[in-house]
């Protein structure tokens, strides 16, 4: 019997060309990734997850070419808010290798790395218990400055069944595909005293079904930095192809109504709480020492940082149990 009759197999020709594009609605941010369903027949319900009025994120496929970073590429899946990947297809073996990726930190800037060992995404068939590692190795760029960086990929095909949406509606005989990388880098700026290290995962479950879209129906995907100095920060987006008729408890703009101003300053800072929600707001220097830690407070936040020296310092909110780093300058 073949998986492919039932929409359980993800082939190359369910793939989206270039110049495709989907339109997926922001759901929950907060649901969990029903991670451990996995095997055949299984159900996956989301059905309960809030929406954030109507917001929505357009994905699309591009042609890369003219991108310095990957001149090689010949796709690049475009996710506005999280990851830009660039890939090509390599016939001969039936996979899809990834020539990098590229991200975008509030205050942090761009952060890129290139492959010069290419990611292997996936493996054409794939079908349930598909598995596979791969190793990988290139240059990361962050504040515009390279370092050497090595990682390792872990794909597979985890689980067959049925996929339950906003507004009750099922589609049957999904394949969820599962992926995990991790990245580590040691890097040395010149914007730090002393080189430190960083690492960055990226994981993604997502729901896909042929015949129905190249794109997939509903994908939970999230992307950590983790940091000595500046700690951890955590992306994630979940995109859902239909539109929920609820809203989500948390609002959309959680991460957003945060601001610090002014920035540069010469040490004293307001840490604004536009919508009144708890936060914790401590500050650390480019070591990673401590410099303030504010009590909880649900108000603005006064920081006065006039007697320490001049330079990059990093503020750490955290709301709802997420964290933002927003970076300030002290002249």
């Amino acid at each position: 019997m073949s998986f492919g009759l039932f929409g359980q197999t993800w082939n190359f020709s369910n793939e989206p060309s270039i110049e495709a594009t989907t339109t997926m609605y922001l759901v929950d941010t907060t649901a969990a990734n029903l991670g451990d369903i996995t095997g055949s027949g299984q159900t996956w319900d989301f059905s309960a997850l809030g929406g954030y009025e109507d917001n929505t994120r357009i994905l699309s496929v591009i042609d890369p070419t003219g991108n310095v970073s990957f001149p090689n590429a010949s796709h690049m899946l475009m996710i506005p808010g999280f990851v830009n990947t660039a890939y090509t297809y390599e016939e001969g073996t039936n996979d899809k290798l990834a020539h990098g990726y590229q991200f975008e930190l509030p205050d942090l800037g761009e952060v890129t790395f290139v492959f010069s060992d290419l990611q292997k995404m996936l493996q054409f068939p794939t079908t349930l218990g598909t598995t596979f590692t791969d190793n990988m190795s290139g240059t990361l760029t962050i504040f515009e400055e390279d370092n050497e960086a090595e990682g390792q990929t872990w794909v597979t095909a985890d689980g067959t069944g049925t996929l339950i949406l906003a507004n009750g509606v099922q589609h049957t005989n999904v394949l969820r595909i599962y992926t995990l990388d991790t990245l580590y880098a040691d890097i040395t700026l010149s914007i730090l005293p002393v080189p430190t290290s960083v690492t960055i995962v990226r994981e993604t479950f997502d729901y896909v079904k042929d015949g129905t879209s190249n794109f997939s129906l509903f994908t939970h995907a999230s992307l950590k930095i983790l940091n000595p100095i500046i700690g951890e920060i955590k992306i994630t987006v979940v995109l859902s192809s239909e539109n929920p008729t609820v809203f989500a408890n948390i609002d959309n703009n959680t991460i957003a109504a945060v601001q610090v101003y002014p920035n540069p300053s010469n040490g004293v800072f307001t840490v604004s709480n536009n919508d009144a929600i708890e936060a914790n707001v401590s500050v650390v220097d480019v070591t990673g020492r401590s410099v303030f830690v504010a009590a909880p407070s649900n108000e603005n936040i006064q920081v006065d940082l006039s007697q320490e020296l001049p330079g990059i310092y990093f503020v750490h909110v955290v709301r709802t149990g997420i964290t933002t780093v927003e970076k300030v300058i002290i002249k």
